[in-house]
Order: structure tokens, then C-alpha cells, then sequence
């Protein structure tokens, strides 16, 4: 079985208009149906700069290679 890890890499422009306030969903669907959902609301991350961040988006394990 291996593991893998799902990482978002997003970078807000500087007149970033919404989803700063409400939540955006992330969704992770693997080969064999299963799904890792997750939802994140962005306003510390704009509050914080203007810079790439990493959004932690799940993990999920296969028992066959993709």
C-alpha cells in the first residue's frame, strides 16, 4: 500500500475579490471511489500577505500504484 499526501498551492492577488469570508472546498476523489474532503476559509491566509501558501489538502493510501 502507499501513501500519498495532497498539498494546494494557492498565491491571492493583491485585489482578491471573495472567498476570503466563506468557506472553499477541497475534495480529493482516488481511483477506487474513496474521498477526502475538506473546506477552508482563506481569510488568515490574505490577512498574512501576498505570498504562496500551502493549504494542507488530505492524505489517502492505495493498494495499487496510480
Amino acid at each position: 500500500m502507499k501513501n500519498y499526501e495532497v498539498i494546494y498551492i494557492v498565491k491571492f492577488k493583491v485585489d482578491e475579490f471573495g472567498g476570503h469570508s466563506c468557506p472553499v472546498i477541497f475534495e480529493v476523489s482516488t481511483p477506487d471511489g474513496k474521498k477526502s474532503r475538506r473546506s477552508e476559509i482563506f481569510d488568515y491566509y490574505k490577512k498574512n500577505g501576498h505570498n504562496w501558501r500551502e493549504i494542507y489538502g488530505g492524505e489517502f493510501s492505495l493498494a495499487f500504484p496510480i
